[in-house]
């Protein structure tokens, strides 16, 4: 069996979003920020894909998850043709959505299994079964399926929350635990397959992440590079950090800028890439990551704030 691209959510934002809590039919998984991955069942062995782009075979990196999945295909809980649709994560509670972990299943086959010897942590998050004879049953039937799956050890069933109650707990925790976002998706939804962000798919998934903000320290630049690496004479990237103990401490990079003000920062800049001023800006990001903001974006200068007040221990903790 060959494996699928994975249907996709159609993005949308909070204030949008918000309503389909309310509606009933629509239903909730906590969004992950893992690889997508789907596990395939071909008389009674087990596949293990990437869920998009070049449909990377990652069996031979993931063997302890291949081995429980094995046990349910030889006990008939899987069936052949099943495709377990889901995503790769590693760590626990808060932080199993750690995307700068998880991306050492990009590596080598040895560095993947000498990671997961070391730490013990990568995991496949299931939230979808889909066979060639259900593409279009309805989430609400394949959930019925997807239920029977007890979790196991190294594989476990993104619940979903199903009531008003349920959406509202569920989104409250989300916001207070900081999780990156919510999936919502309609009870009825078939599987859509598709290469692109398919339009017809907001009707049944939607993709809802939160954004937070943060007042940063911008202490100087990156020059931008074209597709060739030929320098383009502007700033490509915003350095930035925050105060720890008095110093500066670099945190990260964003971009976000129009080319107005890349030209602007580019020419502020000295020599080093480095403002003999530094600045406070604001950014936005989805949430902290190991030791930064993931993908933060430049928002705004904050001409009104003083660099001392951007502190590294009020930044790393904005998603408690």
């Amino acid at each position: 069996m060959n494996p699928i691209m994975l249907m996709k959510p159609y993005n949308i934002d909070e204030e949008h979003a918000y309503r389909y809590l309310e509606v009933d039919g629509w239903w909730a998984d906590k969004k992950l920020d893992g690889f997508a991955c789907q596990a395939i069942v071909d008389n009674n062995n087990i596949r293990i894909y990437s869920g998009t782009g070049k449909m990377k075979d990652w069996t031979e990196k993931l063997p302890w998850i291949v081995e429980e999945l094995q046990t349910l295909a030889m006990i008939k809980v899987l069936r052949n043709g099943d495709i377990l649709a889901g995503e790769l994560i590693s760590g626990t509670g808060n932080n199993a959505t750690n995307r700068q972990s998880i991306s050492v299943i990009n590596g080598k086959t040895e560095t993947v299994l000498n990671h997961q010897q070391r730490y013990s942590d990568i995991r496949f998050i299931i939230y979808d079964v889909v066979n060639e004879s259900n593409y279009y049953q309805s989430l609400e039937k394949r959930t019925s399926r997807l239920e029977m799956i007890d979790d196991g050890k190294w594989y476990s069933i993104n619940r979903k929350a199903k009531t008003y109650q349920e959406k509202m707990d569920m989104y409250k925790r989300s916001k207070e635990e900081g999780w990156e976002g919510l999936v919502l998706k309609h009870k009825n939804s078939p599987y859509l397959l598709s290469r692109d962000k398919n339009k017809r798919n907001k009707n049944y998934w939607i993709k809802l992440k939160y954004e937070k903000t943060a007042d940063v320290i911008a202490i100087g630049v990156v020059e931008e590079r074209d597709v060739h690496g030929n320098a383009k004479g502007r700033a490509g990237a915003i350095i930035y950090g925050a105060m720890k103990d008095g110093v500066i401490e670099k945190v990260g990079k964003c971009g976000g800028m129009n080319d107005e003000t890349k030209i602007d920062l580019w020419n502020k800049a000295n020599d080093d890439g480095m403002f003999d001023e530094p600045m406070v800006m604001e950014i936005k990001y989805q949430t902290i990551g190991k030791d930064a903001p993931l993908h933060p974006r430049f928002l705004r200068w904050r001409t009104d704030k003083l660099v001392e007040d951007c502190l590294l221990d009020e930044l790393q903790c904005s998603n408690i």
